[in-house]
Order: structure tokens, then C-alpha cells, then sequence
């Protein structure tokens, strides 16, 4: 059960995998599958095991957000993706629909 709705929302992100010093070891462009104040499914190309922590930054709204990957999987068309959890702050979903 999830404690937020999710919504249907293309939202546009950066992930960023850090390193032990807390720099950037990798980061990719995509978009969310589904989106709440709590987490979101995003399109990735990453191989992230559940339990590693990404940041999630969204330029629209000015935001980073340390998140966990709770799993991940692959849709019907054949696109990967992480469902995240969000860690340190919610997404602002004001606006966003």
C-alpha cells in the first residue's frame, strides 16, 4: 500500500548516482512513469540495485531529493525503469497535471 497517490505525469529529472565522496558518478536525463509527493517510477538505463541511494533533481522546480530505489523493472515496451522512493523531502506536485 502506498501512503500517496501516484499520478500518471511525464515529469522531466536528472538522476545522479554519487560516489563515497558525495560527487556525481553518473547521472541521466529521463522522465517519470508516475509521480506522488513520496516516489515515482523513472525511465532509466541505470543498473541500480534496490537499496542504492540516487539524488533526483527536477530544474522546473528547483529541487533535490536524496531517494532509495525500491525495485526496479521492465514494462511491456521493453523500457527499464526504478521505482524510487523519496528520502529527504517530498516532489511539489503544484502545477504538475
Amino acid at each position: 500500500l502506498r501512503r500517496h497517490t501516484r499520478f500518471a505525469i511525464p515529469e522531466p529529472v536528472l538522476i545522479e548516482s554519487l560516489d563515497e565522496n558525495g560527487d556525481v558518478a553518473q547521472s541521466e536525463t529521463t522522465v517519470t512513469e508516475n509521480l506522488s509527493l513520496g516516489g515515482a517510477a523513472v525511465f532509466s538505463s541505470f543498473n541500480a540495485d534496490p537499496g542504492t541511494f540516487l539524488r533526483v533533481r527536477s530544474d522546473r522546480h528547483d529541487i533535490s531529493i536524496i531517494s532509495i530505489v525500491r525495485g526496479k523493472s521492465v514494462g511491456q515496451d521493453g523500457i527499464a525503469r526504478l521505482h524510487l522512493e523519496f528520502i529527504d523531502n517530498f516532489f511539489p506536485l503544484e502545477g504538475i497535471g
